[in-house]
Parts: C-alpha cells; structure tokens; sequence
C-alpha cells in the first residue's frame, strides 16, 4: 500500500487513503487483424470466456477523452 501517489501535481492518495479519484484519459489501441479471421476468434471466445463476445466490445461513446495509442511493428 503506498504511502503517497501524486499524479499531475495533485495527491491521489495519501497514507494509504484514497483523497483524489481525476479522470483521465481513456488510452486504446486499434490493431490490424484478418477480418476472417474473427468467425474463428468468436468461437474460441464463447468456449473459453464467461463474457459473451457480444457484450465485450465498448463502444466509444463509453471512453471519457479517448485517445489511440499508435502501435509500433
């Protein structure tokens, strides 16, 4: 547990106590996979995941400030 966090000059917490909770932004990469691909993905999803592959994408309007990450190859 730490003792103190600061982030943009602000204290976020402070002897181990939550003081300031900011939002920032939402940080998301979009990575180029093989469209065809997904069929195959999809159920390897259902199998393996609790989540429904439906219910996992979040759309943007969900993201405070979104902002894509570049990927390096």
């Amino acid at each position: 547990m730490p003792r103190v966090v600061i982030k943009s000059g602000q204290v976020i917490v402070e002897q181990g106590e939550m003081r300031h909770a900011p939002i920032g932004k939402t940080l998301y990469v979009e990575p180029a996979y093989d469209i065809e691909r997904e069929t195959d993905i999809q159920e390897w999803f259902e199998k393996y995941y609790s989540i429904r592959w439906r219910n996992y994408p979040v759309d943007a309007s969900y993201m405070h400030d979104p902002e894509v990450v570049e990927m390096r190859t």
